[in-house]
């Protein structure tokens, strides 16, 4: 049966997308609540990382000051070190 309307084309395509967005959606609304509590509990999600980027840092420059680097390190994200021009994605050589 063909449709005829944009209504009934519009009814089909929700009954269609509604079943996927709506398990998506609710995915992420369990996982923005997740993360919520476990901030609340005092756990920080990224805390684990931020130490092992600062061990890297500080193995990677054994000259300079351990607790500047660490400091530096767990403080500086990759947004404001793209925005300060600090990280550089160098364009990839190509062979002809």
């Amino acid at each position: 049966h063909e449709m005829e309307t944009m209504l009934e084309v519009g009814m089909w395509s929700w009954g269609w997308m509604e079943p996927p967005l709506g398990t998506i959606s609710f995915f992420l609304l369990c996982m923005q609540f997740a993360r919520d509590q476990r901030v609340t509990l005092g756990m920080h999600p990224f805390e684990r990382y931020k130490k092992w980027r600062a061990n890297e840092l500080i193995r990677e420059f054994p000259k300079y000051d351990t607790g500047m680097l660490s400091d530096f390190a767990k403080t500086f994200t990759f947004e404001s070190a793209e925005n300060a021009g600090l990280l550089s994605i160098a364009p990839s050589s190509r062979r002809r």
